[in-house]
């Protein structure tokens, strides 16, 4: 996996790569004979964190989609 070329997608790819992060966090932990408790809030807390920044870069990116002119406001072939 090239971490940089994920990265290179701004915020939602670094809410990916967090999140997918935070998931070996979960396996690792929850591999334990007891897996500790405040750990596992504290991981799925962090999760909360890295879905948050994924879907505000998802969002932030939309809006510069929307507003760099790719789509048509001129319903004419002429404008």
């Amino acid at each position: 996996m090239n971490y940089a070329e994920i990265l290179s997608y701004g915020m939602p790819g670094l809410g990916f790569l967090l999140a997918l992060f935070t998931f070996g966090l979960i396996k690792l932990e929850q591999k334990k004979s007891k897996p500790r408790k405040p750990i596992l809030i504290a991981i799925y807390v962090f999760m909360g964190f890295a879905v948050i920044i994924f879907l505000m870069g998802t969002y932030i990116k939309a809006l510069e989609l929307m507003n760099t002119g790719t789509a048509s406001t001129c319903p004419e072939a002429g404008c």
